[in-house]
């Protein structure tokens, strides 16, 4: 049995998150360091499968929160490390996926958000306004509903 410590979990309890980069995080948030044999993606599918007993051992008046020393104290289970690798193997592809998938939408925000005023000003002349149209549902359905998002409370 292992305890769990702190990564990405926002504080007001919910959001979760795995970085690319190193960052720098508040007091309001609880950073987990993946770095005693358990992957970012072991930990993060944890958090996400154990949200409710995480919810559960916060408190707040105004808004559920969740001390670090509380959430140390949940215990974490470790994996076999046969197992973590396995598992790695499976879902890897699919957190690379997703990261891509969420930088394509980023894209088509700053396109969409670059050209629908320049279209509605005048400044940039539609030949073919129904096509120009069509593009821009689609850019919006592809921000909207793209289900490779992992998205938590």
């Amino acid at each position: 049995m292992v305890k769990l410590y702190p990564w990405c979990l926002n504080r007001p309890i919910g959001y979760l998150a795995i970085t690319d980069i190193p960052v720098a995080i508040n007091q309001g948030y609880i950073g987990i360091v993946c770095d005693k044999g358990i992957s970012n993606y072991t930990i993060y599918l944890w958090c996400q499968d154990n949200m409710e007993l995480i919810e559960n051992s916060g408190n707040g008046s105004v808004f559920q929160e969740i001390a670090k020393s509380t959430f140390k104290s949940l215990v974490f289970m470790k994996p076999d490390v046969e197992i973590c690798i396995e598992v790695d193997g499976l879902v890897e592809p699919l957190f690379r996926k997703i990261r891509i998938n969420q930088q394509q939408i980023q894209t088509l925000q700053k396109l969409r958000d670059t050209l629908l005023p320049k279209l509605i000003s005048g400044e940039v002349r539609a030949v073919k306004l129904r096509q120009l149209t069509v593009i821009l549902i689609f850019l919006n359905l592809c921000i909207l509903y793209n289900p490779w998002i992992l998205s938590s409370p």
